[in-house]
């Protein structure tokens, strides 16, 4: 029997039906009507039961000889390993927010309790279901179970839906706006709330329906123009995300505001997730109107689910919010909001800029240490070339686990005494860090001297040289200098994002030319030409 075949024959297990149900109740029921602890826990008896086969599904597909004992033990091991980061570390908890809520394109949060650590249990029977092999064949109800499941664990309370500005009234110099509001993936109507605004549209109220005008209720026609109060001349006309103007009178007509180039990619990215958005973006424009400001008459546009949008008396246009109907940015306002809107780019780009070299250096030590003809000095081995690299990586994950699990332990048990004694907490945690950064630091001091032994083993220490200084030019240069491409692009100092997306592509293909030209070098140089393929 298969990994695949053992994995559906416990997804279809009554047991798994019934935690699956469990889950669903719980987290769109039960934790709406009655929440509380027992809620709270119920779900991740009920998720951790199943889990583990939804991820031994994956690695069956994708590992397909290794023993199903084998898998298992991956499956389950992942799952416990990583229940306890999110629950018990402030970086796994933090790091599996923001990766579920980008995944699901919706906000979402994970409950930081160490408590919670008690539903590990339902891996015990999870665990023995596994190992209770039996021949069968995947049937259709396995199939069914599979996506049931997936399903349970993505699946998310819908949330509240979008005020849209779809009408604009102006009464005794007070502006009222009629609010449809319709939900995130469409939907029809659900209510209409209204605001009014009494400083020309920049702060907004809600209002009641008996004090608004009753005209307010009305929908505007289409190529709805409308001119200014004291001046016949300069008109205004709705258009497809734009507002068109005429300076006179409507025979001539130019673009009076529009979103500006390129940044409408941007507003549509910072909503969307994996699996979704959680605003698609819907401003019209729908309506217009004057209102008196000043000496002078200011215009307010509706513009959707963006809020409405308003030219003053001296002719500058701005966005504002209309209670929960807000405008969204055109540039990201500090680096946070690069990571949002360019995650996935930011991910990649880390990912690749963190172990290019690392994996340059592996296959480069395989290359020069496997053959024993390039060493010159036998009084030394594989393992002396290593050990300043392999000795403080090791020290340094144990600590970061130890460190996260002493300070958590101990701000529960400092909690109890009140906050006076906080600082010994973040004194620990300071001690904590100051040794991970030490560790950090010989990681990468012991990987640069395994580099230098593993040169003094090889025949041509220059051509080891020159090839460490590819790989660590492809490495720190080429993804860098990318992901600051898009940096620029979301800062609007470049408005375009087809320039971030070529240099995504071409500056991280050129690094990794230059590792495998490193590669080659030391593949047909380092090693004497008496024995090389």
């Amino acid at each position: 029997m298969s990994t695949l075949e053992n994995s559906l024959r416990c997804l279809r297990h009554p047991i798994t039906w019934l935690s699956i149900g469990l889950l669903v109740i719980n987290d769109h029921v039960l934790k709406v009507l009655v929440p509380s602890w027992l809620t709270g826990k119920l779900s991740d008896f009920a998720g951790l039961y199943f889990f583990p086969f939804l991820l031994a599904v994956a690695f069956g597909l994708v590992i397909r000889r290794a023993p199903i004992k084998t898998i298992g033990a991956l499956a389950f091991g992942i799952t416990a390993l990583w229940f306890t980061l999110i629950k018990t570390t402030i970086w796994g908890n933090g790091m599996t927010e923001e990766f579920v809520s980008r995944l699901l394109g919706v906000p979402v949060q994970i409950v930081l309790d160490p408590t919670d650590l008690i539903a590990l249990v339902s891996l015990f029977p999870a665990w023995r279901l596994w190992n209770r092999q039996k021949q069968t064949q995947p049937t259709r109800l396995g199939w069914v179970a599979l996506g049931v499941a997936s399903l349970a664990v993505l699946a998310t309370t819908p949330p509240p839906p979008l005020p849209v500005v779809k009408r604009l009234v102006s009464s005794e110099n007070i502006v009222y706006a009629r609010l449809d509001q319709q939900s995130y993936y469409g939907g029809s109507t659900l209510n209409v709330p209204y605001a009014s605004s009494s400083d020309g549209g920049f702060t907004w109220s809600s209002q009641s329906a008996q004090t608004v005008p009753s005209g307010i209720d009305s929908e505007r026609g289409e190529q709805f123009v409308l001119c200014h109060p004291t001046d016949s001349k300069l008109c205004f006309r709705l258009g497809n995300e734009q507002v068109d103007q005429s300076n006179d009178g409507g025979t001539t007509w130019q673009v009076g505001w529009n979103i500006p180039l390129g940044r409408k990619v941007y507003m549509d990215r910072i909503h969307c997730g994996l699996l979704g958005c959680t605003k698609t973006i819907n401003m019209g424009p729908y309506d217009m109107v004057f209102v008196r400001q000043g000496d002078g008459y200011a215009l307010d546009v509706a513009l959707g689910n963006e809020g409405v949008l308003v030219r003053t008396a001296d002719g500058k246009w701005n966005r504002f919010a209309v209670l929960a109907a807000e405008p969204s940015p055109y540039a990201a306002q500090n680096i946070s909001g690069v990571f949002s809107v360019a995650f996935i780019e930011t991910g990649f780009l880390a990912l690749l800029g963190f172990l290019e070299f690392p994996v340059f250096s592996i296959i480069a030590w395989i290359i020069l240490l496997s053959n024993p003809a390039s060493v010159q000095d036998p009084k030394h081995s594989r393992r002396w070339a290593l050990k300043p690299f392999l000795l403080p990586v090791a020290l340094f994950l144990v600590s970061c686990v130890l460190t996260e699990a002493l300070t958590m332990g101990l701000s529960m048990f400092l909690f109890s005494f009140g906050n006076n004694l906080g600082q010994i907490n973040d004194m620990v945690y300071t001690l904590g860090g100051i040794i991970l950064l030490l560790l950090a630091i010989a990681s990468v001091v012991g990987f640069f001297i395994s580099w230098a032994r593993v040169a003094q083993l090889s025949a041509n220490r220059r051509v080891v040289w020159q090839a460490v200084g590819l790989g660590l030019l492809g490495s720190f240069l080429g993804p860098p200098l990318a992901w600051g491409v898009w940096v620029l692009w979301a800062f609007n100092i470049i408005p375009l994002i087809e320039i971030s997306n070529l240099a995504c592509l071409v500056l991280p293909l050129g690094s990794l030319l230059l590792a495998l030209l490193g590669l080659t070098m030391i593949r047909r140089h380092a090693i004497p030409k008496s024995i090389a393929p």
